[in-house]
């Protein structure tokens, strides 16, 4: 191995990610949302991990961190240490309420690519019970340019809730509005709704908790309002 750290150490570019690059994982397996994976640096077994966050995107970034520990000659039971960690991020997958196998979350993605991403780990996490997801859009320009994305990017949820639009620096824009989306959404036998009030929404989302769904909140504006109200509601 030390031949190998002084190639990789002496390269000008260091690939991960990928089968063919220099560190790379195989054998990835996952359980309720978490992964775990075994890291091979230039053909050879380096170390077993097993993540702490939730989502199959955060093993890339456990590469690139692996990659630099191990330029860096980190301890292996340091690195399987960090990366285990449940850290439970403000706004990063973070745990708003727990109840009886039930779960809200709340998360900061806001760009469809994101929230599908974050939605199927969500719906991996609870095991084919039923997924209510609060959605707030980030900007009027944002929603007009990816509407399409995101009329489409909800579908795999039993229920979908719209918030009001976090406008930023913007003006009003009716026909990128969350309103607008909330109209243009259609998912079948399943319902959208669309609220403009944190305190109405709080009320309608606990009453589907109690329900049974599991909750997901999403969104880079000010929903962690939202998510303030329900982490302290009894």
């Amino acid at each position: 191995m030390e031949f190998i750290k002084s190639v990789i150490k002496n390269k000008s570019v260091i690939t991960f990610g990928k089968p063919s690059s220099n560190i790379c994982a195989k054998n990835i397996r996952e359980n309720c949302g978490r992964y775990s994976f075994d890291c091979y640096i230039n053909g050879d077994f380096f170390v077993n991990i097993q993540l702490g966050a939730y989502g199959r995107h955060h093993i890339n970034n456990a590469l690139a961190v692996i990659g630099v520990c191990y330029l860096k000659d980190v301890d292996k039971k340091y690195i399987r240490q960090g990366l285990n960690l449940d850290l439970n991020i403000k706004r990063r997958f973070e745990t708003i309420k727990t109840q009886n196998n039930k779960i809200i979350v709340h998360d900061y993605a806001h760009h469809p690519t994101e929230i599908q991403k974050t939605l199927n780990t969500f719906i991996s996490l609870c095991k084919n019970r039923k997924v209510m997801v609060v959605f707030q859009p980030h900007t009027y320009s944002r929603t007009k340019s990816l509407f399409n994305e995101f009329v489409n990017c909800f579908k795999c949820c039993n229920n979908v809730m719209l918030i009001k639009t976090y406008a930023a620096r913007e003006k009003y824009d009716k026909s990128a509005s969350a309103y607008t989306l909330y109209k243009t959404i259609k998912l079948g036998k399943n319902s959208c709704c669309y609220y403009a009030s944190f305190d109405r929404a709080k009320d309608k989302i606990l009453e589907y908790f109690n329900k049974g769904y599991n909750v997901i909140l999403l969104g880079a504006g000010d929903i962690e309002k939202l998510a303030d109200l329900i982490r302290k509601a009894p």
